[in-house]
């Protein structure tokens, strides 16, 4: 059987509304990891599950005043209630649990756990916490009994665990606790340790009566001199050894290893595996095999983190349901054991939640590497398409009052245009709704006419500008074609300007057969300043819906013309666009040949930076293109260059271009992902 659903019902932080739980939480069977920003509700959902099952190893754990659903700190709510819901049971368990049970409508039985507390009264006027463990229906339910519920408890390891504490020896020993609760010592076991025990006390005390080591007789001898004749018999003294229990036993125990001076990480590790010695494996064990783990990675470095969290994604006999803050450990799993919480809610990544198909899975398996993965416990996302924007929008953020790490905002750098399988990863298949800001940056690929002047390219062109003119095409014409290879939706150049009809077709993959001259009339076009500009609209909006058909809180925000460097060649960031290009390209780059270069484009440039044209923009951002210089590096300098401007500087910079449409796509993006809603104001062109 496997722990299927929890609902928790004014529990902590989640307020019940209208007959309905303030928290549902679906589970897997195996891995479920349960990540999300601090605050958001990861240990709410582990500490519920333990108060609802109990755990293998005894822990008490006290109901509190703050367990009640507060909305002001000072008035709580005067019932909590958790729900678990069980599935797959066993015939052993259906009849442990026959009392308990209903059946689904495939006639498969399962069980529903109901944790009632209710604050009440007794007759002296003092409040305490009626505490009720309830099985079946709503309409069924009764209380279960101890022996039932013996065989739901879980093991739980808590957050922030001394590891090495724990294994020592003490009255309150974990050790002694987990030693006394397994199966494998049992009854017959602790009554052969007490036995060990007795026989050694009686040699104990033997060994002090002996004539080698009779302290007892030299004791005794002293005493008589204190006494008179008469009371002699009061000087007879015997040591005695106080009666061993299996607690104290245990309790006086240790482990160890052989490696001297074990580190935290080591010990951790060691308790760990202690601590699932409680769930034995074999087909006749009775009842759930859960292991609730907070914070599984204190004190593991990463590949200990990763080896340990891969051994228990490969031991399906056993539902682990963890929580974590480590990037590493939620890009080592498959994402659909994920659970996400953001803003009070739950997200399941399964299969059955998600938009995501059984590819785009195994895809972000692959890719989703830890530092992508930071998606996972952020406030805000922007998706950006490569190293430029990922090193550049940091500084642009600071530059317009809106530091990113101060709105809890992530930029993933997913390095290619691929942005659909990480939407789909936040969007559902249900009705629910994950509200996390997403913003999607990317360029809009269309080159300028000054592209194609520099080239020598002019007159006429060949394009397919989208879909739906591919689809067009198809149905006018009689053309007989196939496709050479497979193209992702991303890779297939719909609005790319071929300088040949032999070229677009190799482009598109495609292999004609007949009714190629047909197809050079279709796709001909004349190369002008308008049609450039009526395919940047194309494209622009075949980007946009796109992406808008999930439902996933994404806006996508596309450069005005090609790319984010040739934008940013037309605003009035170019002057310190320029002086990067420049220090990027050349070793000594004012050397007098060189300052020659720099000034040549740089006096150019007005003094507002407001108004340049395509001729200028396209000269700056030439070195770039034509892959002179790094687009990386060129990024890394400007957030350089925008980070030393003092701040009269700044605040100038900062007015012009919140107010400028070749960065205004920037600014938008930022907002949306810190959930700035501010009205629009009138861009400069």
């Amino acid at each position: 059987m496997f722990l299927e659903k929890v609902e928790y019902w004014d529990f902590r932080k989640y307020k019940s509304n209208d007959d309905a739980p303030g928290l549902i939480v679906k589970l897997q069977k195996g891995m479920n990891l349960i990540v999300g920003e601090n605050d958001a509700g990861k240990t709410a959902i582990i500490d519920g599950i333990k108060l609802l099952l109990g755990t293998l190893s005894d822990d008490y754990d006290r109901i509190l005043e703050t367990d009640f659903y507060t909305h002001d700190g000072k008035t709580f709510s005067e019932e909590l209630k958790i729900v678990g819901y069980f599935t797959d049971l066993s015939d052993e368990e259906g009849a442990k649990f026959l009392e308990w049970i209903s059946f689904t409508q495939d006639a498969k039985p399962s069980l529903k756990v109901t944790l009632k507390v209710t604050k009440k009264r007794n007759p002296n006027g003092n409040e305490y916490f009626d505490r009720k463990i309830y099985g079946g229906d709503n309409n069924s339910e009764t209380v279960i009994d101890s022996e039932a519920r013996q065989l739901l408890r879980a093991i739980y390891l808590r957050p922030l665990r001394d590891a090495q504490r724990e294994l020592r020896p003490g009255p309150y020993s974990r050790l002694s606790n987990i030693l006394s609760a397994h199966p494998q010592v049992g009854e017959s076991g602790k009554q052969e340790l007490l036995n060990i025990v007795g026989k050694a006390n009686g040699e104990v005390k033997e060994f002090f009566s002996k004539d080698d080591h009779n302290v007892v007789q030299l004791i005794m001898n002293q005493l008589k001199t204190f006494y008179d004749k008469n009371d002699f018999e009061k000087s007879k003294i015997a040591f005695n050894v106080s009666e061993a229990n299996i607690y104290s036993i245990l309790s006086r125990l240790s482990l160890d290893t052989e490696s001297v001076n074990l580190g935290l990480g080591n010990s951790n590790l060691l308790y760990i595996a202690v601590e699932l010695l409680l769930m034995r494996d074999g087909d006749d064990y009775i009842g759930p095999r859960i292991a609730l783990i907070e914070e599984i990675e204190a004190h593991l470095h990463t590949q200990a983190q990763i080896r340990l969290i891969k051994h228990m994604e490969n031991n399906p006999s056993t539902q682990f349901i963890l929580t974590t803050h480590s990037t590493n450990l939620a890009s080592s799993i498959n994402p659909k054991n994920l659970i996400l919480l953001y803003n009070n809610q739950v997200f399941s990544m399964a299969e059955s939640e998600t938009l995501l198909e059984l590819e785009d899975y195994e895809f972000l398996e692959r890719f989703l590497d830890a530092t992508k993965s930071n998606l996972f416990f952020a406030k805000g996302l922007i998706f950006v398409e490569g190293d430029a924007e990922n090193l550049l929008l940091p500084a642009f953020a600071e530059l317009i009052g809106y530091p990113l790490h101060e709105y809890g905002i992530s930029i993933v750098n997913i390095g290619n245009t691929a942005f659909e399988r990480y939407v789909k990863l936040f969007s559902r298949s249900g009705d629910d709704w994950i509200e996390l800001p997403i913003s999607i940056i990317t360029d809009v690929d269309i080159r300028p006419l000054e592209y194609y002047n520099d080239k020598g390219i002019s007159n006429k062109v060949f394009v397919i500008e989208d879909q739906n003119a591919f689809q067009q095409i198809v149905e006018e014409l009689e053309v007989d074609f196939e496709v050479d290879f497979d193209l992702s939706d991303e890779d297939i150049p719909y609005g790319t300007v071929f300088s040949t009809i032999k070229k677009l077709l190799d482009g598109f993959g495609l292999q004609i057969y007949a009714g190629e001259e047909q197809l050079d009339n279709k796709v001909v076009k004349d190369l002008n300043k308008e049609y450039i500009e009526e395919l940047t609209r194309i494209k622009i909006n075949t980007i946009i819906q796109k992406y808008e058909k999930y439902n996933a809180n994404s806006k996508t925000f596309i450069a005005p013309e090609w790319t984010l460097e040739y934008s940013l060649a037309k605003s009035p960031l170019v002057r310190l666009l320029w002086k990067s290009i420049h220090e990027t390209r050349y070793k000594a780059p004012y050397s007098a040949i060189n300052k020659a270069k720099f000034d040549e484009i740089n006096n150019l440039f007005t003094d507002g930076s407001e108004s340049i044209n395509a001729e200028l923009a396209y000269n700056v951002f030439k070195p770039l293109n034509d892959k002179v210089v790094s687009k990386a590096i060129v990024a890394q300098k400007l957030a350089i260059e925008i980070g030393n401007l003092g701040n009269e500087e700044k605040e100038q910079l900062k007015s012009v271009v919140l107010s400028n449409k070749y960065t205004q796509y920037l600014v938008d993006a930022i907002k949306h992902a810190a959930q700035i809603n501010e009205e629009k104001v009138e861009v400069d062109d």
